[in-house]
């Protein structure tokens, strides 16, 4: 980190701050149409301290797309997560293109895709639909629990009931199981429900029992969320070594 202009002065005001990536004290940047030049004297001000970096609403659908990308790969080169503002997501979605606008969003060189509800309904399955659509492209997805508003925002006995129905669905899919075991949709949805739900291993067992039964189900959906799980939890987690073990045992067997 470059020594700041007070640091001598004005001292800690960036004290225990975590090093990029970081997982908390996020900084976000609302980018209402700022050009490459821009862009660049913003980097060369404050890029170490920025980690999000959001083209506001519709924005980008505005700018040529051989400008976008030089931005993109510029932010991108710092380690930033850029992403389009969840409207014009909402656009897609209602046009039935959610998957061609994931695709497009990754040529066009965004890392992120943020899902939002600020004009239309997001149903969990709904959203649980468009997240996984986002993943399938390698974008990270950006979503909300509760609303930006604080008057909308839900109760704790909401939040309870919420995650009841999850657990419940968990329990439906499990009973799916129980009646054909090569139900491989839900031992998928299983898998991610229990991944959701802090059940590490529980999911991981499912995955591969999955690729165990049919590898090529889904274009190898099984291997591809394994690999999406490794990189969440890291590749020094305990977890992570001994599931890459087995899964390349059934992969080579």
């Amino acid at each position: 980190m470059p020594e700041r202009a007070w640091a001598h002065v004005v001292e800690g005001l960036l004290t225990g701050r975590e090093q990029p990536p970081r997982k908390s004290g996020l900084t976000m940047v609302i980018d209402k149409g700022h050009g490459p030049a821009v862009t660049a004297d913003l980097l060369e001000m404050c890029g170490d301290v920025i980690d999000h970096w959001k083209c506001t609403f519709g924005t980008s659908a505005f700018v040529p797309a051989d400008v976008l990308r030089r931005k993109l790969m510029q932010l991108t080169a710092h380690g930033i997560l850029t992403y389009p503002g969840g409207t014009l997501l909402e656009v897609a979605i209602v046009r039935g293109s959610c998957r061609p606008f994931m695709q497009h969003a990754h040529v066009l060189g965004f890392s992120a895709v943020e899902i939002s509800d600020g004009t239309i309904p997001l149903p969990p399955r709904r959203r649980r639909n468009v997240i996984r659509c986002a993943l399938d492209h390698g974008l990270t997805p950006i979503t909300e629990v509760g609303k930006k508003d604080p008057a909308q925002q839900p109760t704790a006995i909401e939040l309870a009931e919420q995650a009841q129905k999850a657990m419940g669905s968990a329990g439906k899919l499990k009973a799916r199981l129980e009646q054909n075991a090569d139900d491989h949709e839900a031992r998928f949805e299983l898998a991610t429900a229990l991944f959701g739900a802090g059940e590490r291993e529980a999911a991981i067992d499912e995955l591969l029992t999955l690729f165990k039964r049919d590898r090529k189900w889904d274009d190898e959906a099984a291997r591809r969320q394994l690999v999406k799980f490794f990189e969440a939890m890291g590749p020094t987690d305990p977890l992570t070594v001994s599931a890459r073990r087995r899964l390349s045992a059934l992969m080579f067997s």
